[in-house]
């Protein structure tokens, strides 16, 4: 979700956590995972694997509730006012209606299936999501240029230890690399600065769970799902 839009083009909808968490409360997990993915799927809950040594096991995964995501969205200051079935709110003097699109790479009829589900269930609280693919080039400059709203994608990760400065660092913010939500604090940073430092393995991991923690309370990303893949290596 762009954390930090142009307020222009693209409107302040995610800018507060409560709605970037009412947006993870009103995500399908079990619906997407059986119908997409024949339940092969392991729920993601933060930035890294679960099945990585630091990963941070006191988080829990977000169930699926609209009706605390309604709540959220009230607190937020998000009503339909004017009696049309989307939401609206006035922010800067203006009123601002709560539609918005879902970016997704075209070619990829799964992440197309998924997008409609998200848009359906959203609907369900008087949210309006509109679905727009777009062709590699075309995502990927979106959200490096933080011009879109929500977007569908994947990352691919490895057995080594995380470096969170590539997608979650201010700097890769302000030099348009892939931190595309525009998440980052003073605080964030220096953990990540600690994190890359650190020799004392218990120390990392220590600080590797402190990021997390940080991240699933923020809530830029909704994490959806991580993926087991067979590997096969010839003898020679």
């Amino acid at each position: 979700m762009n954390m930090t839009p142009d307020g222009q083009k693209h409107q302040p909808l995610f800018t507060d956590v409560l709605v970037r968490k009412a947006m993870a409360l009103l995500t399908p997990y079990e619906q997407i995972n059986k119908t997409l993915y024949e339940n092969h799927n392991k729920r993601m809950i933060c930035p890294i694997s679960p099945n990585k040594i630091d990963f941070n096991s006191d988080l829990k995964q977000v169930e699926y509730n609209v009706t605390k995501a309604k709540e959220l969205l009230k607190q937020a200051g998000w009503e339909d006012s004017d009696n049309d079935q989307i939401l609206d709110k006035m922010i800067d003097g203006k009123k601002v209606k709560f539609e918005f699109a879902i970016n997704f790479m075209t070619g990829s009829k799964v992440w197309e299936d998924l997008a409609k589900q998200l848009a359906e269930s959203m609907s369900k609280a008087n949210i309006y999501a509109m679905l727009n693919p777009v062709d590699y080039n075309g995502f990927f400059s979106s959200v490096t240029s933080h011009q879109f709203d929500m977007s569908i994608s994947a990352w691919q990760s490895s057995a080594t230890p995380e470096d969170f400065s590539q997608l979650w660092s201010s700097a890769a913010w302000a030099n348009n690399g892939l931190n595309f939500t525009g998440f980052g604090t003073p605080q964030s940073d220096a953990l990540i600065d600690s994190i890359n430092t650190s020799i004392d393995e218990q120390k990392r991991i220590e600080l590797s769970k402190r990021f997390q923690k940080l991240v699933y309370d923020e809530q830029p990303y909704i994490f959806l799902f991580t993926q087991t893949r067979r590997v096969i290596a010839n003898k020679r």
